[in-house]
């Protein structure tokens, strides 16, 4: 049972395959809301996270990785780490879920 539960304007989208973009829906959703700005979130950053910001990338997202909302669970800290080193030089922005709060907070008042 999960204690998370969608909002009433959310949507629940599966993934197919290590890429969430697998799921074709992901697109259009996006593209309908008109996000361009990606918080990409989850487990196996060797894998599943890596596929996922490769493919936000090569769409023209711009990408934002919580390093403290990511893990691997088979891969060891170096390569966890590797992987964050190249999503920060290459691919997005890696910080962290503080600071994203943060500066989300900031922006709301700012309005």
């Amino acid at each position: 049972l999960f204690q998370i539960q969608p909002g009433e304007k959310e949507i629940v989208l599966e993934k197919y395959s290590y890429d969430f973009f697998s799921n074709l829906q992901l697109e259009k959703e996006l593209q309908q809301r008109e996000i361009d700005t990606l918080i990409i979130t989850g487990l196996n950053t060797d894998l599943c996270i890596d596929t996922t910001v490769r493919s936000a990338f090569t769409r023209g997202y711009n990408i934002i990785i919580p390093k403290d909302l990511v893990t691997s669970t088979l891969a060891s800290v170096e390569i966890q780490d590797y992987f964050l080193k190249l999503f920060h030089n290459f691919l997005g922005e890696v910080t962290t879920s503080n600071a994203i709060l943060q500066k989300l907070y900031t922006q709301a008042y700012k309005k």
